[in-house]
């Protein structure tokens, strides 16, 4: 009786013994998972965003407008002038 204890306990063991490590496995996979994604954030927050691209882009196009109309009204009256 008292060794089918002893056997029971030595199972018992083994098997928590056995859930710590594969606890211990999930973990260590979690925190390098964790710091991948730390490092990809970073990543991605220091690089140029499309937005800003935008933005600038549609700077220039406003530029490209005023100017256009700024040529436009001196065409205007330059021909105002002439006739």
């Amino acid at each position: 009786m008292y060794f089918k204890n002893l056997k029971d306990s030595d199972e018992e063991i083994r098997r928590v013994i056995s859930e710590k490590n594969e606890a211990e496995a999930a973990r260590v996979n979690l925190e390098r998972d964790n710091e991948f994604l730390k490092a990809r954030l970073a990543a991605l927050e220091s690089a140029p965003q499309a937005l800003d691209t935008q933005t600038s882009e549609r700077g220039i196009a406003l530029v490209q407008v005023a100017l256009i109309a700024f040529a436009a009204l001196l065409v205007g009256l330059i021909f105002g002038k002439l006739f």
